[in-house]
């Protein structure tokens, strides 16, 4: 089965964007669980509004100004570019940014807290705790991931991302589509960035279309993730570009939308052999060694950063070192919008926070 010209590899792709007989039979087959699916999450939001027992805990103020970036589809949006961007943002206007992330994505803590020295990286499952510590160790404003829909915390602002590539998804939600929210989820966002990694400009003006069709009245942007070079570990030199053009890649990919890594590479000339893997994937050593081994002849292993800080240890001496892939946000429109919503930092916030006796502080970067 063929789309953009080259094989489907992974299954989610094959089950949410294939358009075979094939494809459109597995969806159907579990249409009944998502139809569940979205029923659940529909009772759990009616439970909220009428003040159910989650809903009764009361929403807690964190001591600085807070951002939340979140999705409504599984994986592939680039909040962890997007994220980083942000934070180098604030740290450019004399700020300290916190990130703070909600304990399960340890490859995004370990990317952030390589990528971004000089911010605070706090991961817990419970945001409140984990925003307070950030606080707590110097941060003037916190970036939130993946906490669009969470109830336990108001933020100043709310960004949802979603991929201009999705356009050719399934519209079903979890399991026969990528969908973990309805469109109508988008009505708390107070900011919408559409992020573009292969797909073409026109797939982001037909998102515009769909959501005014959807009366989604919420400022719009449009971002381009594109991979603006490689680093090469062990002096961490920069290559451009060119650096794959020509050669016979070994792509391994652990992250939200695997297929899209291996298409951004064939964009810049490589013939790529995509070994994709689940968002957040731990490798061990053994797996490396067997997939190296069947993997047949490569000139170059390119990795993406979240993967290329779980591989350190575990890289094959008889294997030359990766080339890791750095993405690049760069704004296509909207950005003069979307910086006028940003929270306003305090000079002293974090500052008047320590002194009013919050939790205590542990190191300056703290996994788990």
């Amino acid at each position: 089965m063929q789309r953009r010209g080259r094989k489907i590899v992974f299954p989610t792709e094959w089950l949410w964007y294939g358009r075979t007989p094939g494809a459109r039979a597995a969806r159907l087959l579990l249409l009944p669980a998502s139809l569940m699916y979205s029923a659940t999450k529909e009772a759990r939001e009616r439970l909220y509004s009428l003040g159910g027992r989650r809903a009764r805990r009361e929403t807690r103020p964190l001591p600085v100004p807070t951002v939340a970036i979140g999705n409504l589809e599984v994986g592939g949006t680039g909040k962890t570019p997007f994220a980083g961007w942000l934070a180098e943002r604030y740290l450019a206007r004399g700020a300290v940014p916190g990130i703070v992330h909600n304990g399960y994505a340890v490859d995004e803590v370990l990317h952030h807290r390589r990528t971004l020295p000089d911010a605070v990286i706090t991961c817990h499952r419970d945001r409140l705790r984990a925003g307070r510590e950030a606080a707590v160790q110097g941060a003037d404003v916190l970036i939130l991931d993946d906490a669009l829909q969470a109830r336990s915390i108001e933020p100043d602002l709310k960004i949802a991302l979603i991929a201009a590539e999705s356009r050719h998804a399934a519209r079903w939600q979890l399991p026969a589509g990528p969908w973990r929210e309805s469109l109508d989820a988008l009505a708390t966002a107070d900011y919408v960035v559409i992020t573009r990694k292969t797909a073409a400009r026109e797939d982001g003006s037909w998102w515009r279309a769909r959501l005014l069709q959807a009366g989604i009245d919420v400022p719009i942007g449009e971002v381009r993730l594109g991979i603006s070079g490689f680093r090469f570990p062990p002096a961490d030199k920069l290559l451009s570009c060119s650096a794959v053009s020509g050669l016979r890649v070994l792509a391994l990919a652990g992250i939200g939308a695997p297929c899209r890594f291996g298409d951004q590479l064939r964009s810049l000339g490589a013939e790529v052999t995509l070994r994709a893997r689940p968002d957040h994937h731990r490798y061990t050593r053994k797996e490396l060694e067997k997939l190296f081994t069947r993997s047949g002849g490569f000139d170059r292993v390119v990795v993406t950063a979240k993967d290329a800080v779980k591989l350190g240890r575990l890289w094959p001496q008889e294997v030359a070192d990766p080339l890791v892939a750095e993405l690049k946000v760069e704004w296509e429109e909207g950005l003069e919008e979307f910086e006028s919503l940003l929270p306003v930092v305090p000079a002293d916030g974090a500052e008047t926070f320590k002194q009013s006796g919050g939790s205590a502080a542990t190191s300056r970067s703290t996994i788990g």
